[in-house]
């Protein structure tokens, strides 16, 4: 599917056919659904903190965990038709599932913490690097807005030569990062590579790192 965030929300977009297979091995089509169902929605999706599930006929047909926690109380689903038209009448048919996820505050502050690099753990990561709120502050959870101020309000009383110096070394932080998150991709895939030649080498891997925690071994 496809997906967007703010700071505080995510909203997730999953076509209804990405079910197809798991809907048609259902017995939708008995009298006793029919009845159970009559009126109601045949959709359901229910939330945890960290995990997600999509019910159809009262059957699981899918389960997911998240990437990282979200407040179930404040999240909440809808199904759209091919106008975008917000629908949950089954005798229309929809076409595609929207989540709207709410974000946990992170407990540890870094910065971008706010923004996800992904929904779910398989999904392929985004650069978080490019995730803006432009000027408007707003945006951001209390804490994130207060911090922005602050540092707007000292970045402002800088001279030019020291505000240029520290763009600089902002941008060379930032390209450092990105090479270290290169490299960090590099080597875990190398080492699932490995892995994949000799699969025994995942249990000794695993044994060595539990028995030795302060020193580093790949599969290499």
């Amino acid at each position: 599917g496809v997906w967007s965030q703010s700071t505080t929300d995510c909203t997730v977009y999953i076509p209804i056919s990405y079910f197809n297979a798991s809907m048609m091995s259902l017995p939708t089509k008995s009298e006793e659904n029919n009845r159970k169902f009559s009126g109601k929605s045949k959709w359901k999706v229910e939330f945890d903190s960290h995990s997600m599930k999509v019910i159809y006929f009262g059957q699981l047909i899918f389960y997911e965990e998240l990437e990282y926690n979200i407040s179930p109380q404040q999240c909440y689903w809808m199904l759209e038709d091919a106008d975008n038209t917000c629908s949950v009448n089954d005798k229309e048919k929809p076409q595609v599932l929207v989540l709207h996820l709410h974000k946990c505050v992170s407990l540890e502050w870094f910065p971008g913490c706010e923004w996800w690099d992904r929904v779910f753990p398989s999904d392929e990561p985004i650069d978080t690097l490019t995730c803006s709120v432009h000027s408007d502050t707003n945006q951001l959870p209390q804490q994130a807005k207060e911090r922005a101020e602050k540092e707007h309000h000292r970045f402002n009383n800088l001279s030019l030569v020291e505000q240029e110096q520290e763009l600089n070394h902002l941008l060379q932080t930032k390209q450092a990062f990105i090479k270290s998150e290169l490299a960090t991709r590099e080597a875990a895939e190398l080492e699932d590579n490995a892995i994949a030649e000799v699969p025994e080498r995942a249990e000794m891997l695993q044994s060595l790192r539990d028995e030795f925690p302060n020193i580093q071994f790949t599969a290499k």
